[in-house]
């Protein structure tokens, strides 16, 4: 395998896009045209408008400009600044309310990116130091680029894995105190009288972090009681059904939340006909009504 093939393979998963891709080979081209003085610094320029072509494909600055977070900086009226793209590519619009609630350092995660990002603009320019320099100079040269390039990339994948894991941790709470205080019409029609014990969430999968929401799917099983009769003569039956919702939380305030009222699914209800089950009361299933 090529050297050039073997550099290509080791960004595979961290692309996302084919212009993406179709740069990267560009410039691995320009850094193995040896005859050309100006090979390294065509590769480390190219490389850097990548890194930048990344950044701002997480962080479009119409979208940062909107964040609760941004504020100019000085002799920078309206200019989204790389510390700012960084940010919203990590963790969006989410206040610095919500990321201490969530237990997230952003301005640590946020240096180590800036870290390498400065190394790629060093060997930009022309200089004695990289202007045709020695075949193993720029060997080395290159591989401080790619190896800096890597851990940008890296980092922005791993800090925003860490902080996806954070906000699924913490949502599962109030999720549960929503939804056990609310009532659902599916559960009603299978009895007199019904009420839900617990909400057992499994899975919380966040599908996206702007300026203004996380939003996240997320599903698992409501556990109710069902009741049946009155006064001396009832009785009462637990079961299970799983559930899904879509919700909504405010990047300003982690407790202000929207959960869009559960698809909760009954069918188990209904397998073996809904006189079947009434007739089951006489089971040990059954609890009375005391």
């Amino acid at each position: 395998m090529s050297k050039k093939q073997i550099l290509k393979d080791r960004f595979k998963d961290l692309l996302t896009s084919d212009f993406q891709r179709e740069l990267l080979d560009s410039a691995l081209t320009n850094l193995f045209e040896t005859s050309n003085k100006l090979r390294f610094n065509n590769f480390s320029y190219v490389i850097r408008e990548l890194a930048n072509l990344i950044i701002n494909d997480l962080a479009p600055e119409a979208e940062v400009l909107k964040c609760n977070w941004f504020t100019t900086q000085i002799g920078k009226a309206n200019k989204v600044v790389r510390r700012q793209k960084i940010r919203y590519a990590l963790s969006g619009g989410l206040s610095d309310k919500v990321l201490d609630q969530i237990d997230f350092d952003h301005t640590e995660c946020e240096d180590a990116l800036l870290d390498s990002i400065n190394i790629l603009n060093q060997y930009t320019h022309i200089n004695e130091t990289t202007f045709g320099a020695a075949d193993v100079k720029i060997e080395d040269l290159t591989a401080e680029v790619i190896n800096s390039l890597f851990e940008f990339l890296e980092g922005i994948k791993e800090y925003r894995e860490s902080l996806v894991r954070l906000i699924e941790a913490n949502l599962n709470e109030q999720i549960f105190s929503h939804c056990i205080e609310s009532t659902y019409s599916e559960i009603d029609i299978l009895a007199s009288r019904s009420r839900i014990e617990d909400v057992e969430v499994n899975n919380i999968t966040v599908t996206g972090i702007n300026f203004d929401f996380i939003t996240a799917n997320v599903s698992g099983y409501v556990h109710v009681v069902l009741e049946y009769g009155y006064r001396n003569d009832s009785a009462e039956m637990n079961d299970s059904f799983p559930f899904e919702c879509t919700t909504r939380v405010d990047v300003k305030d982690f407790k202000n939340i929207e959960v869009d009222p559960l698809d909760i699914n009954t069918e188990s209800w209904y397998d073996n006909g809904e006189e079947d089950k009434i007739d089951s009361l006489s089971q040990d299933s059954i609890n009375p009504v005391i």
